[in-house]
């Protein structure tokens, strides 16, 4: 993974801040935004890929970091505790491993969600951000045939974390481990007083279209149920990963689905 240099380059404070130490006005990709710290000195990491982390001091102790993009522009500010897996270095472990898959960017490249196709009917995603608003996670995506949402992996960006374990891990999943889920899922047909509860969840479009889907369809099991909530939350263009994740998060919760894997 790549890792922190020896912080042997300090930075001139004059580069970021005023002559009072107190301001610094910087663009980051939301737009422009007003940064306003105490500070007495700046160090800089080197973390690959072009990317820098700034760790800002004030009287001998550091109270944060500044994440800087290759092309310069600030991504986030973050805890102390903070570690950065670049995006790209998720994919590159990906491409190394052998494993076959597609990616997703968004938010100037900061959000990944990469789908990992495991077999020809199992599937995985992980999530990833250079920003602070993902962590890097897997899920189960797709098990014969149907369309879930099933946490199976979750690294913290901590000073431990180790992004060759979670795609080391991804290498060892199989379809059969999640069969019990399947088929406790298949054996119940979907209450649609469980719809009371999705209304919470799901903005109206989605929610339109799964009682249309469950109008048009006759009697479907909860599996059934989950699959097509499950495709229709991930196949919305104009929404956010972020919002994805949470969004099928919620789902899981009206479905059980931490219990039926605590179950299996």
């Amino acid at each position: 993974m790549p890792h922190e240099g020896g912080r042997n380059s300090q930075m001139p404070i004059s580069r970021f801040f005023t002559s009072s130490g107190m301001n610094h006005d910087s663009h980051s990709s939301l737009g422009e935004v007003s940064l306003r710290f105490r500070v007495d000195r700046v160090e800089e990491d080197e973390y690959g890929y072009g990317y820098k982390m700034l760790h800002l001091s004030y009287r001998g102790s550091v109270f944060g970091k500044l994440i800087v993009k290759p092309n310069g522009y600030y991504s986030a500010f973050v805890s102390t505790h903070y570690r950065l897996v670049p995006n790209e270095y998720v994919e590159e472990l990906l491409k190394i491993n052998g494993l076959r898959y597609n990616v997703y960017y968004e938010q100037w490249g900061e959000r990944a969600l990469f789908t990992v196709k495991l077999s020809d009917d199992f599937e995985v995603a992980v999530s990833n951000s250079i920003d602070a608003s993902l962590a890097l996670k897997a899920y189960v995506t797709r098990v014969n045939g149907y369309n879930v949402f099933i946490p199976v992996a979750y690294r913290k960006h901590t000073r431990n974390i180790k992004p060759e374990e979670l795609v080391e891990l991804l290498k060892e999943l199989r379809a059969d481990e999640y069969k019990a889920i399947l088929a406790r899922l298949g054996s119940e047909d979907f209450d649609a007083k469980l719809t009371e509860a999705l209304e919470a969840v799901l903005p109206k479009k989605d929610l339109a279209l799964f009682k249309y889907y469950l109008a048009t369809s006759g009697k479907v099991s909860k599996l059934e149920a989950y699959s097509r909530l499950v495709r229709l939350v991930m196949s919305s263009a104009s929404v956010s990963i972020v919002t994805k994740i949470e969004r099928l998060r919620a789902i899981n919760a009206v479905f059980a689905i931490s219990e039926l894997i605590r179950e299996a």
